[in-house]
Parts: structure tokens; C-alpha cells; sequence
């Protein structure tokens, strides 16, 4: 990208980041964006995301890298291991949110 990306340009990018399974500064690289700029962006953009829903509050817990996968019990239904983390969900989150956590977790 240039010195100056559209404000259409940078829109676009942030949905289509969005909507890809890659960590930000991934897909900045892939779209030879600056990914301090690229945060910049996906930061100014929060709020057009999805303006008109409420995201619920899910409580997260996250194990101990040693720690093997939480068994499934009445207490945590839901139970996941995204690289070295374990999180368990007392119910399945919500499908966007769950991706954005994955996609950070991604790449810490």
C-alpha cells in the first residue's frame, strides 16, 4: 500500500481481515500494510463491526500450558486447546466472537 490508503480502501481491508482466519499482523503482511497502521485501523473500525449486536459476556478460563485438556463437565460443557491454551466456556460462545480469540491467541 501506498503512503495514504482510502478510507474505502482501509474499510475494506479491516472486513475482509475480519472475515479471513489470520492473525492482524499476518494479514497486514500479506497485504503489504504497515500492521501497527493495520491495528490503527481494525481499532477505528471496532465499532462498525457489527454496530447493532450486543456481544453476550463469556467467562473464560485459561489453563496452564502443562496442564492437559479440561474433561467436559456439567460445570464446563465446552472445552477447547488453541496451541499451548486450554479455555473453557460454561457454554459455547458466539461462533464471531470465538474466532477473534482463536485468531489473538493465534498470534501471541
Amino acid at each position: 500500500m501506498g503512503k495514504h490508503t482510502p478510507v474505502e480502501e482501509q474499510r475494506r481491508l479491516v472486513a475482509a481481515w475480519r472475515v479471513s482466519t489470520l492473525s492482524k499482523a499476518a494479514f497486514a503482511r500479506a497485504h503489504r500494510v504497515n500492521k501497527v497502521t493495520f491495528w490503527g485501523w481494525v481499532a477505528r473500525y471496532a465499532a462498525e463491526a457489527e454496530p447493532s449486536v450486543l456481544v453476550p459476556f463469556v467467562q473464560v478460563c485459561v489453563e496452564e500450558p502443562a496442564l492437559p485438556m479440561p474433561a467436559s463437565s456439567p460445570a464446563s460443557p465446552f472445552a477447547v486447546r488453541v496451541g499451548l491454551h486450554a479455555l473453557r466456556f460454561d457454554a459455547p460462545p458466539p461462533p464471531g466472537w470465538f474466532a477473534a480469540v482463536v485468531r489473538e491467541l493465534g498470534s501471541c
